[in-house]
């Protein structure tokens, strides 16, 4: 009984990584920050909108699933947010994507009237997406195999 459960392992081990080599010839989706900019300034906090471009460099579409990111401004941590994707970049396409960040004026410690002509900030984070195919999907599911790609940018913001 004992050589059976070693044989399953063995194959079920096998198996895991002939699929995960398989998904590997998959290329992640390529990000860029094409753009930052303030989108709205109220009186207790501003809205900054990061617009992304994603490019598919495959022979097959790719679905989005989730971003995740978080914004510093000047060295402090100021926003951490999650964005369902709920988009297929196609073969060879791209697709754009805002992301934004509301950021409360207490957390930055200046209001409208303190406010500085610039800030810097650094963005960061990652992409869930799924691999085509059937079975990548169904490893994903299962939480065996969840590809992620990253992105980042870091600079100067005009807030005024």
């Amino acid at each position: 009984m004992n050589y059976m459960r070693q044989a399953i392992a063995c194959a079920s081990i096998l198996f895991a990584l002939g699929v995960t080599g398989g998904c590997a010839s998959f290329n992640a989706p390529q990000i860029q920050v094409q753009s930052v900019s303030v989108t709205e300034t109220t009186d207790d906090a501003l809205t900054i909108a990061f617009d992304l471009i994603l490019t598919n460099r495959n022979d097959a579409p790719v679905e989005l699933i989730e971003f995740e990111y978080n914004l510093e401004v000047d060295g402090r941590s100021v926003y951490s947010g999650r964005r369902d994707a709920q988009a297929t970049v196609p073969a060879g396409g791209t697709w754009s994507l805002r992301v934004p960040a509301v950021i409360p004026f207490s957390d930055v410690g200046f209001s409208t009237s303190t406010m500085p002509e610039q800030v810097q900030y650094d963005v960061g984070g990652s992409l869930l997406y799924i691999s085509p195919g059937a079975l990548a999907e169904v490893l994903m599911d299962a939480g065996i195999y969840r590809p992620t790609t990253g992105f980042g940018a870091a600079g100067s913001l005009t807030l005024r």
